[in-house]
């Protein structure tokens, strides 16, 4: 008899213990990107995560999907009344600390776009400055512009630019939630470029530039390049979309040249590591003429730079890039020299494969070609490449990295603020992270970090009222930065 209450106790307990189980990870993990939530979740094997999906939390999951849904639909109905009332709202004034005490006001505008996660991970867009202007290129393909002294009062006015953008892209894909979109604007004196996924080129970055005009940007195709081999070892691209290790940041070098990151998409021949392959374009920081559009490659081996600075003063290129899971970098490539530096994706990394990499690989029984072309050994030196300056592991999903002037902060001697993106802030994610370089660029002699908890897609300074400005995806909005 006291056996069997025993049980019955064991039983009751295991009962309430597994209800209690589903009901937190129903309120707090599912749905949930940030903090302990996605810890938990970067845990555990993707192909048990899609079980629990479809069997046990299922119910759950379709729940959570149906209020996105309705979240997406309210969204686009009050981002319509937004875009035609053309105003940014101030939503947000706060006071941060950084990690090192020091004190800095962030200022934030609701942008009438949807956001990093409604929209499949689409960026919410890309800013540059042009004389007394904000311009911005949306993920979703439109331009719009801001007059600077606006972002100083409460509420702020913008208009569209026309333009025949929508002659170079497939409209429907850069509506859809989907990760394609532009993937960065440069104004280069009195023009614009922008890199963008192109229709007619497997999918592939390329660049478009137009003369500055209010009235209408007329683009022409500057740049672009095929490469289409992701089909050779059976891969296949859902809808047939760029995945997101795409590069496309670009950089003014000189009055003849400019610089444009190209990732690795991910991508192999049956023979080689394309970001290893001096042939191909793959993995590469590329310089262009922007005359007769001649190229040469400047730097290989990287696998998705998303922010490039070019220190014009000490003739250094700074590039961020995306590891796998972890080994996110700060590469520093000296334009002096006419070699090219190699940074070692994917023969070196300091992070590792995800599992649905594995899992992709072993769809096709091609699993030991994958170590044999992506061995990703912990050391870059060791096999004869350059190692970077610092790697973030855990990744913080870093983003574009910009110079601060001391005129910013007078204690700020070669200071750069790089962005971050990713889910758990505790790793360091959705944070500016500020390092200081020595003179030699090769060495990180002061650190800090200023914990936003947005997504920071985009960085820019602005020399007109001292500040910085931010693209943030998670709210969305428009954020400005100042000591």
């Amino acid at each position: 008899m006291k056996k069997n209450i025993l049980l019955i106790l064991i039983f009751l307990l295991i009962a309430l213990g597994t209800i209690s189980l589903l009901k937190y990870v129903s309120n707090n993990i599912i749905g949930n990107t940030q903090g302990v939530a996605q810890v938990i979740k970067d845990y555990i094997p993707e192909t048990l995560k899609n079980f629990l999906k479809n069997t046990l939390f299922k119910n759950q999951y379709l729940a959570k999907e149906k209020l996105m849904n309705e979240k997406v639909v309210n969204k686009i109905y009050i981002d319509k009344i937004s875009l035609h009332e053309k105003k940014l709202s101030l939503i947000d004034n706060q006071t941060l600390i950084s990690s090192k005490g020091k004190k800095y006001t962030l200022k934030k505008f609701y942008y009438p776009y949807l956001d990093t996660y409604t929209m499949g991970m689409k960026p919410p867009g890309y800013l540059d400055i042009y004389n007394d202007f904000l311009i911005i290129a949306t993920g979703q393909a439109d331009f719009i512009y801001i007059n600077l002294e606006d972002l100083n009062g409460q509420e702020v006015n913008f208009n569209f630019l026309n333009s025949n953008f929508d002659e170079f892209i497939d409209k429907k894909k850069y509506i859809q939630r989907n990760i394609v979109g532009p993937r960065d604007i440069e104004i280069i004196e009195d023009e614009i470029f922008i890199s963008y996924v192109d229709k007619d080129s497997c999918n592939k970055l390329s660049i478009a530039r137009a003369k500055i005009n209010f009235n209408f940007l007329n683009f022409e195709k500057f740049f672009s390049w095929d490469s289409c081999v992701n089909e050779e070892l059976g891969f296949k691209k859902e809808n047939g979309l760029l995945d997101q290790a795409s590069g496309g940041r670009i950089r003014n070098f000189n009055t003849e040249n400019l610089f444009f990151t190209i990732g690795n998409y991910d991508e192999y021949s049956s023979q080689s590591a394309l970001s290893q392959d001096m042939n191909s374009l793959h993995g590469s920081i590329i310089k262009i003429n922007k005359k007769n559009k001649n190229y040469t490659i400047i730097s290989k081996g990287h696998r998705n730079q998303q922010g490039l600075y070019y220190d014009k003063t000490n003739n250094y290129l700074l590039s961020t890039e995306h590891g796998p899971d972890g080994g996110d970098e700060l590469n520093i490539i000296n334009t002096k020299i006419e070699k090219i530096e190699n940074f070692g994706w994917p023969i070196s990394s300091y992070g590792y494969h995800y599992p649905s990499k594995h899992h992709d690989w072993e769809k096709i029984n091609k699993k030991d070609l994958m170590y044999k072309l992506a061995p990703l050994h912990k050391s870059h030196s060791k096999f004869g490449f350059k190692e970077p300056l610092k790697n973030w592991t855990p990744s913080i999903a870093v983003s574009e990295i910009i110079k601060i002037p001391n005129t910013f902060d007078s204690s700020f001697d070669n200071d750069f603020f790089i962005g971050a993106m990713g889910n758990v802030i505790a790793q360091g994610d959705q944070t500016i992270h500020h390092v200081r370089l020595n003179k030699s660029f090769d060495e990180i002699i002061f650190s800090d970090e200023i914990i936003l908890k947005e997504r920071i897609r985009d960085i820019v300074y602005s020399e007109k009222d001292n500040s910085v400005i931010l693209m943030l995806g998670s709210t969305p909005s428009l954020a400005i930065l100042k000591n």
